[in-house]
């Protein structure tokens, strides 16, 4: 029962730090809206609250058909108006959650201050091959619509993940739906492209807490491959450094 309780925490954790992004139709009177599903994961850092999505999931605001709509959560936002910094090749981007748009509750169209995941230390110690890692997203076919103005987007959740393979800038995972939590039946895994920009956390052995190691970018369903993101090429500041690698 200890074992179960504590791949249930490993599993949830992840979860607790991240909003679905909705990208499409501006959510007016219709049933059917055309839309895309990405996943953003919410950082307190550097005083700073930063929201880290991947770099296509901005992009396919930018080439979606006007009226342009985006929201990260419950929070409509311009992506371009509070892009702290973005990488093409690394495919991340950084936005900057302004003081108004943050709540201390669950009321009004904001994102509440307590689901932004505030590290001890920053950058995370580098991943190793021996390391143990969680994860969460939002499928973008797990998404369903309830009713007018309404879009329900479901999660999926993965905990102790070994590592597959280690570079200077990323890192591999097996997603081995099996083991996941989610609503595995609602659809059939077809794509699961909304887990771009989902966290993903390591779990060591003596460690105070979890650390933030890196941000979903690509899942290879051939493979069963889901490729991770470092966090360390994110500054402190938000910035991106691109000559990290």
């Amino acid at each position: 029962m200890k074992d179960e309780a504590l791949g249930h925490a490993l599993t949830n954790f992840p979860a607790s730090f991240m909003e679905p992004v909705y990208i499409g139709d501006p959510p007016l009177y219709r049933v059917e809206p055309v839309c895309a599903i990405g996943t953003a994961t919410l950082i307190h850092l550097g005083g700073r609250f930063l929201a880290v999505t991947c770099h296509h999931v901005v992009q396919a605001f930018r080439e979606a058909s006007q009226p342009r709509h985006m929201q990260v959560g419950e929070l409509p936002l311009d992506p371009d108006a509070q892009l702290v910094s973005e990488s093409k090749s690394l495919d991340i981007a950084v936005l900057e959650i302004k003081n108004h748009q943050l709540l201390d509750d669950r009321s009004g169209m904001g994102l509440r201050r307590d689901k932004f995941f505030g590290p001890r230390t920053w950058p995370p110690d580098p991943i190793t091959e021996e390391d143990v890692i969680s994860f969460s997203g939002f499928p973008g076919v797990w998404r369903e619509q309830a009713g007018i103005n309404r879009l329900e987007v479901f999660m999926l959740s993965h905990g102790a993940s070994g590592i597959h393979s280690v570079s200077d800038t990323k890192f591999v995972t097996r997603l081995e739906l099996d083991k996941s939590e989610g609503l595995l039946n609602f659809k059939e895994v077809t794509d699961l492209g909304g887990i771009s920009g989902g966290p993903v956390f390591r779990w060591r052995r003596g460690e105070v807490e979890p650390q933030l190691v890196g941000i979903i970018y690509e899942y290879q369903q051939t493979y069963d491959l889901l490729f991770i993101r470092s966090t360390r090429v994110i500054r402190a500041d938000g910035t991106i450094d691109h000559g990290i690698f």
